[in-house]
């Protein structure tokens, strides 16, 4: 899930699962890391975040649910139970 339309199917896909006005998130980074010491590179790293982000507003209440890139419907569950809270 790297481009432009992997991040708009998978909004498509959350937004065609919820029968409540919804507003998805995605945000994807990466990080480089270069350790030195003594003029000397030790270590580098690459890594990658990839979050999404959920809120819906049901009975007129917001609820609000992130996750990592994992299981779309336990992050749609938890942001409709959410918002029961609100």
């Amino acid at each position: 899930m790297t481009n432009f339309a992997d991040h708009l199917q998978i909004s498509q896909k959350i937004l065609s699962k919820i029968k409540y006005d919804s507003e998805v998130f995605i945000a994807k980074s990466t990080t480089l890391k270069i350790n030195v010491r003594n003029q000397k590179v030790e270590s580098i790293d690459k890594g990658t975040i990839f979050d999404i982000s959920l809120r819906v507003i049901k009975d007129k209440k917001m609820g609000f649910a992130a996750s990592n890139g994992g299981d779309i419907d336990s992050l749609i569950e938890q942001a409709q139970i959410n918002a029961s809270f609100m």
